[in-house]
């Protein structure tokens, strides 16, 4: 997948990830909103558990289409905000985030804006991306994702 087939596709994923962005719920019966609740549920272990992890998807798109993909979604989507009375004088959100509970965590944790969009809407965007591009369903263009991502021990034994 290459940065024209990005470029074409870009509205409906910017639109589809905002969605996700946006479920209040705490849990619901979509599966792609699978990362998002988890990062509501607990945003400290998702950082952990991927902070180390990198080439999701790789198998798919190219690194210059994950790096446009990127800054298109950056700019698109992503803000900083004021934050009095913290040794940050602001924090990371979204322009477009209706989402309080995501509020509270990114006003929490200042950093965690920039975490979530990297966890949750980057690999988003890509399985949705994979999903127009192959006509695979969502949980299988998931799952082969996944499965190209690696640890940094995981190139350590390369």
């Amino acid at each position: 997948m290459n940065t024209d087939f990005i470029i074409r596709h870009v509205n409906s994923i910017v639109h589809t990830v905002q969605e996700i962005m946006n479920c209040s719920l705490t849990k619901c019966d979509a599966t792609q909103h699978e990362r998002h609740h988890e990062f509501l549920e607990d945003p400290e272990k998702v950082y952990k558990d991927n902070h180390l992890k990198y080439c999701f998807g790789t198998k798919y798109i190219t690194a210059e289409g994950f790096e446009y993909l990127q800054n298109m979604l950056d700019q698109r989507m992503c803000t900083n905000k004021f934050l009095p009375g913290s040794i940050f004088s602001r924090y990371s959100t979204f322009s477009q985030c209706t989402n309080d509970e995501l509020e509270k965590i990114f006003i929490g944790f200042p950093l965690m804006g920039r975490q979530y969009f990297k966890f949750v809407i980057l690999k988003e965007a890509v399985v949705q991306l994979v999903c127009q591009w192959t006509g695979m369903p969502y949980v299988q263009a998931d799952k082969m994702c996944s499965s190209t991502e690696l640890s940094v021990s995981d190139f350590k034994n390369v």
